[in-house]
């Protein structure tokens, strides 16, 4: 059984150096799991701030929105207003992440 451990050893450290090569990340140490994980972790909150600011950037443009569809349509109400903006908003990054 302890040889079949390490032949599954064997097998998985070969899959994890084809991929380095696949993906062109040089090959350090066999043993690069920690620093894969900050690595990951690095890119993650690098993913969470975007989002953020993606987000911030979705309220301003939403914002802009309404203030140019009050210049063109005095009569409508806020709360249509505000669904209309989020509406052309929400197409608008539906068709930037095609």
């Amino acid at each position: 059984q302890m040889q079949n451990i390490i032949v599954h050893m064997q097998a998985v450290l070969q899959a994890i150096k084809e991929l380095r090569k696949m993906m062109d990340i040089p090959e350090t140490e066999v043993d690069t799991l920690p620093a894969d994980q900050r690595q990951l972790e690095k890119l993650r909150e690098k993913i969470s701030q975007y989002r953020s600011e993606l987000e911030k950037m979705r309220e301003e443009l939403i914002v802009e929105q309404i203030k140019k569809m009050r210049q063109e349509n005095t009569n409508l109400s806020e709360e249509v207003l505000s669904a209309e903006a989020i509406k052309k908003v929400d197409e608008l990054y539906a068709s930037l992440s095609k």
